[in-house]
């Protein structure tokens, strides 16, 4: 099921990239975010009455240790938090920035813990080390695609379709990675899988890299973002079955919420970053050439990173089974893993 979801992504990547940089170059680019509103409501209305039938979700014993306000509370400070933090990157007074990073760094982090499996913050084994990963993986990945048509279009001079066609490479190869983890899965090389797919995602972000040099063909960006994608692909899916297999029954919908809370803190904070330092070329500190290439490294590390962090996440389903079927002492309290 988690490779046909993927599999969704395979159209709107192929079609999507070259589209809009054909009506960018033919039009202009505020005709692409025109065109994505229609589809969109046309979908949601689709879809509404579909989800309108389905009932209230079961709560369950690490939603009911907070009450429905006290969660709203923290994601209010989360997304409080996160915008100071970004923020503080953007804002010319020293005193301000750093003011705007410490308090969001302390709203964030607050409220974080309250929405993550118990132990994520210090990288507990399991469940816990597997949401952080989705984090890295998500930080790395679109902290680089962000600036991969700008590397090809502003830095090499190619065209915005071309840009475009590197993205639909990586969407192509996501679905596929998706595909072999799913055949895999049975194999019980969950984290052989999630480690590959880091590594690999590493990998593509140093194949594009090279296409910042100008001796390098600029189709090299395609080759390279293909890896990058079918490494999100092993990654990503991989890291959605290991959330929904390590959570206790019941737990499902809060692991979900989890991991989908830290992919979209990833991708926000990597294209954040990215974007400050790339602004940096705007103001003079950094030509624009090397201001990318930064942007590459940091991404890099974060996908090393990642990598290290998914020696943490459950080899197989047999992790799961040996945590799930431990005795309890009379008396002792209910852990979540």
């Amino acid at each position: 099921m988690i490779a046909l979801v993927s599999s969704a992504w395979v159209v709107p990547g192929l079609v999507g990239p070259a589209l809009a940089g054909t009506v960018t170059d033919a039009l202009d680019w505020r005709w692409v975010f025109l065109g994505i509103v229609p589809p969109v409501l046309v979908m949601g209305l689709a879809v509404y009455p579909q989800l309108a039938r389905l009932g209230p979700a079961a709560r369950t014993a690490v939603e009911g240790t907070r009450s429905d306000t006290s969660r709203a509370f923290d994601a209010v400070r989360l997304a409080v938090g996160s915008t100071l933090l970004l923020a503080a990157l953007t804002i010319g007074s020293v005193p301000l920035a750093i003011a705007s990073a410490a308090g969001g760094a302390w709203l964030a982090i607050g409220s974080v813990r309250h929405l993550l499996p118990p132990g994520a913050l210090r990288l507990a084994r399991g469940r816990p080390s597997g949401v952080v990963a989705v984090f890295g993986i998500a930080f790395s990945f679109f902290g680089t695609e962000a600036f991969v048509p700008l590397t090809v279009v502003d830095v090499r001079g190619g065209s915005v379709t071309l840009g475009g066609v590197a993205l639909s490479a990586a969407a192509v190869t996501w679905a596929a990675g998706s595909w072999l983890q799913a055949r895999a899965a049975a194999a019980g090389i969950r984290r052989a899988l999630v480690t590959s797919g880091a590594v690999l995602i590493g990998a593509g972000i140093v194949v594009t890299a090279l296409v910042l040099l100008p001796s390098m063909p600029v189709l090299v960006a395609a080759a390279g973002w293909a890896v990058a994608g079918l490494g999100m692909g092993l990654a990503y899916s991989m890291l959605a079955l290991v959330m929904l297999e390590s959570s206790a029954p019941g737990e499902e919908g809060f692991s979900s919420a989890a991991f989908q809370l830290m992919f979209t803190l990833g991708t926000a904070f990597g294209a954040g970053i990215g974007g400050a330092v790339v602004a940096l070329a705007d103001v003079g500190v950094l030509d624009l050439s090397p201001a990318i290439g930064l942007v590459y490294g940091l991404m890099l590390v974060m996908a090393l990173l990642t990598a290290g962090v998914s020696l943490r996440v459950p080899r197989g389903p047999s992790d799961r089974a040996a945590v799930l079927e431990r005795p309890i002492p009379s008396g002792a309290p209910l852990e979540h893993p």
